[in-house]
């Protein structure tokens, strides 16, 4: 509408008041201004949480056309990827993974965006962990990834200030294989990922935990071999890798593990899955073991001397390899051994007779190797041992009259070497239950003091070029057990011997004899 303009001194009173009241009238007839969001400002600008779980509320200015604040305005939220970053409520952002999202604000076209970081705290590590070794289909996955307290996930158990001190999830379907954010868990004590198909190989970062204590990685799908970062693990007193399918030499670096005591790699005997190499001499380093077990795996070479130095050893089992040379006369400084096992070897030589010198022996395994020579005089001292295995081997000789004074002995196995003779002194074993001596050269006939073993159940001497009437002492023996075939050896045709001897319900008999 033009505007009207007046000289002041021609306007009267009543022509004033008519204008006024026209432009009053006028201005009632026009609708009120339409306020529009013209742009969206959220703060802050950018937000860091520092775990799973942890939230963010996220705040947005609305500003109309003008320039002014706009209140009551309906903002609606959104996160890029809902797998990091999720909006539960009105700007209410919570951390779902380690990451980075963009969250926004908007009202039809107008937006405004932040940026939302999820460092990897604690749960993220963890989440991480889980994601890498298929925790979707584990067994049993209770509160992993949630933002209830750790304590309550699944096989963790934390300590007093919230740090994970045991990660323990033993047959429990882990898949995938070992991610490196496994060095992460920095407070970690216990980790058991045992019994599970989890592949690929150990992580070098499985040096970065200091604290550990204990690791058992038995019955898994592991492959190559341990990294020599093992050999960080200072505090380590239990490493078993039992059953793997691990197949590299042990790195030299395992001798650092000064605080060991318990190391089981035993493997299954599979060539896919045998632990190859030597036996690292540096295993003489380890002064606080107690037991060491490398049986069914592709050890070669031969025992290293060194291994004399494990003053704290109590079992040594090194059997089913592929060991050879002979047994280290060091293997008598072992005062604390109870249990010897290298069968199934290639092992050559004589017995060492410092291996009298293991006073707490109680079972000794020799067995399956090409051993010759005699038994020492020195296996007397061991009175504590309850078995004696040397079969399958090529011992000469006749046994020593010593063998007699292993008054615990119950175990007695000899059978297929060259032995050619056995001493009355036999006799004094009375704890002895089984007594295999079948398939030497053992000449003459049996001798009659076997009849004072009264707690012998099995007696095999079958196959030797024995000779004679077995002893009527033997009558006062309760066999299970007696293989006497191939042998020149005849049973005494009186009834008293018939009805023991056909008392006797697992009897390879040879032949009667002929009395007159």
């Amino acid at each position: 509408m033009p505007e009207l303009i007046e000289h002041p001194r021609s306007r009267s009173p009543l022509g004033t008041l008519a204008v006024v009241a026209a432009a009053l009238l006028g201005g009632c007839s026009e609708p009120p201004e339409v306020l529009i969001p013209s742009s969206i400002t959220v703060s802050p600008a950018a937000a860091t949480l520092e775990d799973i779980g942890d939230t963010v509320h996220l705040s947005a200015t609305v500003m109309d056309q003008h320039g002014e604040v706009m209140t009551g305005v309906a903002v609606k939220w959104l996160a890029s990827d809902p797998k990091i970053a999720v909006v539960v409520g009105n700007g209410l952002v919570r951390a779902v993974r380690h990451g980075t999202s963009s969250v926004w604000a908007f009202i039809e076209a107008v937006l405004d965006t932040t940026v939302v970081t999820v460092e990897f705290g604690p749960r993220g590590r963890l989440v991480s962990i889980y994601e890498a070794l298929d925790g979707p289909n584990w067994v049993n996955d209770t509160n992993w990834g949630t933002a209830q307290p750790l304590d309550s996930w699944h096989g963790i158990t934390t300590d007093a200030a919230g740090n994970v001190v045991q990660l323990l999830l033993s047959d429990n379907g882990l898949g995938g294989a070992i991610p490196p954010e496994i060095g992460l868990q920095e407070h970690l004590r216990y980790l058991d990922l045992s019994s599970n198909p989890i592949g690929g190989e150990v992580p070098p970062e499985i040096g970065d935990l200091r604290n550990l204590t204990e690791l058992d990685l038995s019955g898994t799908s592991l492959q190559g071999g341990l990294p020599p970062e093992i050999g960080n693990l200072q505090n380590l007193e239990t490493l078993s890798l039992v059953g793997t399918t691990l197949t590299d030499p042990l790195p030299p670096e395992i001798g650092n593990l000064r605080s060991l005591t318990s190391l089981d790699v035993a493997g299954t005997g599979l060539a896919g899955g045998a632990i190859s190499g030597p036996i690292p001499p540096e295993f003489g380093n380890l002064e606080n073991l107690m037991s060491l077990n490398l049986s069914a795996n592709r050890f070669s070479g031969s025992i290293p001397p060194e291994i004399g130095n494990l003053r704290n050893l109590s079992s040594l089992s090194l059997g089913s390899n592929v060991l050879t040379g002979s047994i280290p006369p060091e293997i008598g400084n072992l005062q604390n051994l109870s249990s010897l096992s290298v069968a199934a070897n290639r092992l050559t030589g004589s017995i060492p007779p410092e291996i009298g010198n293991l006073r707490n022996l109680r079972s000794i395994d020799l067995s399956s190797n090409r051993l010759t020579g005699s038994l020492p005089p020195e296996i007397g001292g061991l009175q504590n041992l309850r078995n004696l295995y040397l079969l399958s081997n090529r011992l000469t000789g006749s046994l020593p009259p010593e063998i007699g004074d292993l008054r615990n002995l119950r175990q007695l196995r000899l059978n297929d070497n060259e032995l050619s003779g056995v001493p009355p002194e036999i006799g004094n074993l009375s704890s002895l239950t089984n007594l295999w001596i079948s398939q030497n050269k053992w000449t003459g006939s049996l001798p009659p003091e076997l009849g004072k073993l009264g707690n012998l159940r099995s007696l095999w001497v079958f196959s030797n070029p024995l000779s004679g009437r077995l002893p009527v002492e033997l009558t006062s023996l309760s066999l299970t057990a007696f293989y006497w075939s191939e042998t020149d050896l005849c049973a005494p045709t009186d009834d008293e011997f018939q009805e023991w001897l056909a008392s006797i319900g697992d009897n390879l008999a040879g032949e009667n004899c002929e009395d007159g």
